[in-house]
């Protein structure tokens, strides 16, 4: 699968802005970058499925990032 650097070359800045967020960082605990990586996966699919890049593809990355963030925290409190 790509990443979502390769997937965002000439879409809309609203739509690199939000999905840079997608990208996993290589500096998380493995653990953490699993889940992340769920959701890069689902980031660039989506990216690949619409070519449109309208408000409403900037809202699903948006809430993709939001999920993403939550599931991260959600482990991170497992883990206490």
């Amino acid at each position: 699968m790509p990443s979502i650097t390769e997937v965002m070359v000439g879409r809309h800045p609203s739509v690199r802005s939000i999905a840079r967020w997608l990208e996993p960082n290589p500096n998380l605990p493995i653990h953490l970058l699993e889940i992340s990586q769920i959701y890069h996966d689902a980031g660039v699919a989506t990216l690949l499925a619409i070519s449109d890049d309208d408000p409403e593809l900037t809202s699903a990355l948006r809430k993709l990032v939001e999920a993403k963030d939550c599931a991260v925290r959600a482990r991170l409190a497992a883990d206490d």
